[in-house]
């Protein structure tokens, strides 16, 4: 059965013994560093608490595919990423809140996840704010009717009509194809939504017919003379009915609330039907979280029985009577588990003034272009995310591009040269002439990298090759200055390595050894590019000893082409003493 939750965060957590595959998510805002530091290790399976590991923990996971829908006027740029998407929705304003998440265990065995509700993917919308989500999960074999299959169903007729660039339809349809074809359970017809037409979404509600209660849990976004919200919920308004909305208060003990939603209601309820209930926005001592209310819920209640709505929907015209993209779950429960679930958001009764709400306004700005820009990184240089070097192709269709700007600079030669991003700036400006006209685009980087590049992506706790490899000729020069020092007498003579191990210790040369020769052939090749540029720099630098080391591990164009045994039999003193004292 769908669950009702307020951790948005859990939801991209993959059930055990499961892994993350593929999903498409939609959202209005989108902090895209907080997808690609939080919510894509989350799916990847890393809690590691280094924001830098996670992010780098699930850069370099193959295979995985989400693509992230989100309104192109709330949709800015962040970290590129090699398999999140973000994908700036433009047209009618993308405000539902809703994804659809597979997972795979390791028999082969298939999960998949849906969810509707009020969070955005902000770090308030997952972690501060005060926020509702439906979520629900079931086996691909299962065959009960589910939420899941609903969720699955509105996406997959919504994104054919969606303005987004022509490759990212492409990409978005192929998942939502795959995850359809696996499951095997039908709709449960609990999602309205408006994503492909301006529908009313109050029909949820059932046949209108007076109710007992109705309740109203809404931030305070609707215009100050919005009425309409109000004006679609009279047919479920009695004499007798009583109505709550609960709101958000201001630190300032009033109320900034649509003066005619709330006029429209009390003309609607009998006297003193209507209860007017705040969330106090009260101040906080440093160190706290100010928890805002951005829950979205209407619920009718005739005798022990609840109808109730969840989503993305305000308490407005464009929410309720969707203007929007918007989409709801409509949930039946017993008027108790409801009036339990609300007396777990703090309220209180609000008999202050209520102030005229500041005008809501939405810039729409010019429109959304069919722009992709995809950066392929130089398979012969090391995947380093603080600069990587590659090839940027940006693809605008019929489009005439005139410039293309990374950072504030010019990228000039894009198109035939190598250009150097970083992790901090996903995204490029490029100028078009549209309709005559030039116009400015911000474009989200993506990453394209081959198998091998993502298997050579840092994690934080790998090392470069060079790095190794210093380590280990580190370890063997160490070793082998201590055989001379103890030939020599002292034993406490001081050494000085010219690596210093690490963390003052020394790690068996074999530990080493094992570690490079699992990944060799991904490292490989990025050490041969580093020792063709300064061959004869490294070349006086290693012993001969240490030469035959790095050109058996690394097959170096070196005169010497002994195998790994003769190799390492130079180094056998210093292993042995190494053996006997680790």
């Amino acid at each position: 059965m769908p669950e009702l939750t307020v951790d948005l965060m859990e939801v991209f957590r993959p059930p055990d013994g499961h892994t993350f595959v593929q999903g498409v998510v939609l959202t209005h805002n989108c902090t895209w560093s907080h997808v690609t530091d939080d919510i894509a290790p989350a799916l990847a399976g890393c809690d590691d608490r280094n924001p830098m590991i996670r992010r780098r923990a699930s850069q370099r996971v193959n295979g995985m595919s989400l693509m992230v829908l989100a309104d192109a006027r709330e949709a800015g740029g962040g970290p590129p990423h090699t398999w999140a998407r973000l994908v700036r929705v433009g047209g009618r304003r993308q405000h539902a809140k809703m994804g659809l998440l597979e997972f795979v265990s390791a028999s082969g065995k298939r999960r998949i996840r849906a969810y509707v509700g009020s969070a955005n993917l902000t770090p308030s919308g997952t972690c501060t704010n005060i926020e509702l989500v439906v979520s629900d999960e079931c086996a691909a074999t299962s065959t009960t009717p589910r939420l899941v299959a609903d969720v699955a169903a509105a996406l997959k007729t919504a994104v054919p009509g969606m303005e987004m660039a022509p490759a990212h339809r492409s990409q978005t349809k192929a998942v939502l194809a795959a995850i359809a074809a696996r499951l095997k359970c039908p709709p449960a017809g609990a999602v309205a939504h408006s994503l492909n037409a301006e529908t009313p979404l109050v029909g949820a509600l059932g046949a209108p017919r007076a109710a007992d209660r109705l309740i109203i849990i809404s931030p305070p976004f609707a215009g100050e003379g919005d009425h309409k919200a109000a004006a679609a919920l009279a047919p479920w308004i009695g004499a007798d009915t009583s109505v709550t909305l609960m709101t958000q208060c201001g630190n300032d003990g009033r109320l900034r609330f649509s003066s005619a939603a709330i006029t429209e209601l009390r003309k609607a309820t009998g006297p003193g039907k209507l209860e007017i209930r705040a969330v106090p926005l009260d101040p906080v001592v440093e160190g706290e979280v100010q928890r805002r209310l951005h829950a979205k819920l209407v619920a009718v209640v005739h005798g022990r029985q609840a109808r109730v709505l969840v989503g993305s929907a305000n308490f407005s015209r464009p929410g309720l009577l969707g203007g929007n993209r918007e989409a709801v779950v409509a949930l039946d429960m017993s008027a108790a588990d409801l009036d339990r679930f609300l007396g777990e958001l703090s309220s209180e009764p609000h008999r202050g003034p209520v102030a005229k709400q500041r005008p809501t306004t939405y810039a729409h700005g010019g429109p959304v272009l069919p722009i992709t820009a995809v950066f392929s990184p130089n398979s012969a240089l090391p995947v380093e995310l603080a600069n990587m070097r590659g090839r940027l192709r940006i693809n605008a269709g019929a489009l005439e591009i005139l410039d293309v700007f990374y950072d504030g600079e010019a990228l000039v030669g894009w198109r035939d040269r190598d250009v150097a991003i970083r992790e901090d700036v996903g995204v490029v400006q490029v100028v078009v002439v549209h309709d005559g006209t030039p116009l400015d685009q911000t474009v989200p980087i993506e990453i394209e990298a081959s198998e091998d590049q993502l298997e050579d992506w840092p994690v934080g706790d790998r090392p470069t090759p060079l790095t190794e490899l210093e380590r280990i000729l580190g370890t063997i020069r160490v070793a082998k200055a201590r055989r001379a020092s103890d030939a020599a007498g002292p034993k406490d003579k001081p050494l000085t390595p010219m690596v210093e191990p690490d963390d003052k210790l020394i790690i068996p040369l074999e530990q080493r050894l094992v570690l490079l020769a699992r990944h060799r052939e991904q490292v490989a090749p990025v050490l041969r590019a580093y020792w063709e540029s300064d061959k004869q720099l490294l070349a006086e630098l290693l012993e001969p000893d240490e030469l035959r080391v790095a050109s058996a591990l690394f097959g170096l164009a070196v005169d010497d082409s002994s195998s790994v045994l003769r190799a390492l039999f130079a180094a056998e003193p210093a292993l042995h003493l190494l053996r006997s004292e680790t």
